[in-house]
């Protein structure tokens, strides 16, 4: 998809990604009871995903870089 690719730095250098489409997300808390009877929900937002243009894992997977924002709830 050439009109999302990009370039950014990452890890001191620059980069082509491009941007990872989304077919449907479910997004989940971890929920953390703490001993003073306090219960704190976390869960990271996605922000933005992308994979690297040319770059691939050995078992020839894409490499995606992902972007999170978190929330926390305490309840």
């Amino acid at each position: 998809m050439a009109e999302s690719s990009r370039r950014i730095k990452f890890a001191g250098t620059e980069i082509e990604v491009e941007n990872a489409e989304i077919a449907s997300s479910e997004e989940y808390f971890n929920e953390y009871r703490l001993k003073d009877g306090s219960v704190v929900r976390i869960k990271g937002v996605l922000v933005s995903l992308v994979t690297i243009v040319g770059q691939k894992t050995p078992e020839g997977k894409p490499i995606y870089l992902a972007t999170l924002s978190p929330v926390v709830v305490a309840i």
